[in-house]
């Protein structure tokens, strides 16, 4: 682990989810582009169909919980907002620490990562959630 003014870093899994009142906000094309901006933090992205609302969910290394939402916030919300996604309000953040999720998941192996993707409806093996089917 490295260390940052005496502080352990780790990485961790954090969701954000956005959400308003028009779904026709989130078309299918900006929910792409946002996964392949997130492809390096090995993001998952859901949105679109019908939704008032879109999340994403990102691997990010920091010093606590707290500084990983707030850093993994203000990263999605920018490239959100570059790939043409609404400017929601955030309703929901969440980080785990990945050795939390790797305990409670089973992460080590395929079968873990494929439990994990199962508890995420309608979210394909590239992260993508939509109707155009890329």
């Amino acid at each position: 682990m490295l260390r940052q003014r005496g502080m352990e870093q780790s990485f961790f899994s954090v969701h954000i989810e956005a959400r308003g009142d028009d779904p026709a906000g989130v078309t299918d094309a900006a929910i792409s582009g946002l996964v392949k901006a997130l492809v390096p933090h090995s993001g998952i992205v859901t949105g679109g169909g019908g939704l008032a609302g879109w999340d994403a969910t990102i691997a990010i290394e920091s010093s606590t919980a707290l500084r990983a939402i707030a850093e993994a916030s203000a990263l999605i919300r920018r490239l959100a907002s570059d790939a043409l996604l609404p400017d929601w309000p955030i309703v929901r953040a969440v980080a785990i620490r990945e050795d939390i999720l790797d305990e409670e998941f089973g992460l080590e192996s395929p079968q873990g990562l494929a439990t994990v993707l199962r508890h995420l409806p309608g979210v394909d093996e590239a992260g993508y959630s939509g109707s155009d089917g890329e």
